[in-house]
Order: structure tokens, then sequence, then C-alpha cells
């Protein structure tokens, strides 16, 4: 009897020092998982690191502007169309393009072929069948920005 008593108190003894031991995970500001550390002693320093909130507010209304002021920048002439589609934009917004592409709606995706220091493109969609096309900017931040074109 004194046998397994000494054995229960020496396996509880065990257990509860190594249940103290934690892992300790740290996330950005979009919430995904950055680090994941392992706290051996149980009082790793587990305050996070975050961008004041004030910041990040500013970051994203300065992006948002940005992409508005491009949006509304981008001419699409004639909408509807018949034939040659053109496609203007502000000269400063070049560099930030990195890709345009239409796509018609059976969710095919033609490349748009301009000059990437030009701030225009031509389409001729005179042999394309007529419907809902639309014309998205793939940026070089990531963004996109969409145009959607008539064709009759």
């Amino acid at each position: 009897m004194k046998n397994n008593i000494l054995r229960i108190s020496i396996f509880l003894i065990t257990t509860l020092g190594f249940s103290q031991s934690k892992l300790v995970f740290t996330y950005d500001t979009a919430g995904n998982q950055v680090k994941r550390e392992y706290c051996k002693d149980g009082d790793c320093n587990t305050k996070r690191q975050t961008a004041p909130e004030e910041e990040i507010k500013e970051e994203i209304q300065e992006e948002i502007s940005e992409l508005t002021e491009f949006d509304k920048s981008i001419a699409v002439f004639p909408n509807p169309t018949k034939g040659l589609l053109t496609i203007n934009w502000n000269q400063e917004y070049s560099s930030t393009i990195k890709e345009i592409i239409l796509i018609d709606v059976a969710s095919k995706v033609y490349n748009v072929k301009y000059t990437p220091g030009n701030h225009q493109a031509k389409i001729d969609l005179s042999s394309w069948p007529d419907g809902l096309y639309v014309v998205r900017f793939l940026l070089t931040d990531g963004n996109s920005l969409t145009k959607k074109i008539i064709k009759k």
C-alpha cells in the first residue's frame, strides 16, 4: 500500500511539473499565424506586437483613396461598343499596371496587349460575339480594378 501511494505521488508530481509548459502563437494584424513558440516554464512573454489601430486605419484609407483615384482616371469608350474599344488611364498610374485582361461571360480570359509606357489600350471586338465583358486591371501591389463593357 505504501508503495502504491509513493508511485501515485511521484506520477502526480512529474505530470503536474510538465503540464505548465505551453505553446504560444503570434498573429499578424490580418489574423494569420506568423510564429509558434514552445514555452517550457509556462511564463513566456505573450504580449502581441501590433501596430496601433489608427495607423492601420490610415494605411487602409490611403490605399482605398489611391485605388479610387485610379479607378476614376480609367475611361472605357465607346460603351456599349460595336467594334474598336479604347481604354485610357492617367499616365501616372502606368507603372502600377501589371497586366490588363478581358474576361467574357464564359470566364474565358484574354490578355490585352498594350505598351507599358503608354496610357492607352485598344481592343478590336468587331469579330467577338455580343455580350458582357469585363476588363480587369491587375496591379503590381496585388489589387485589381474592373470595368464592365457591353458588346452589341
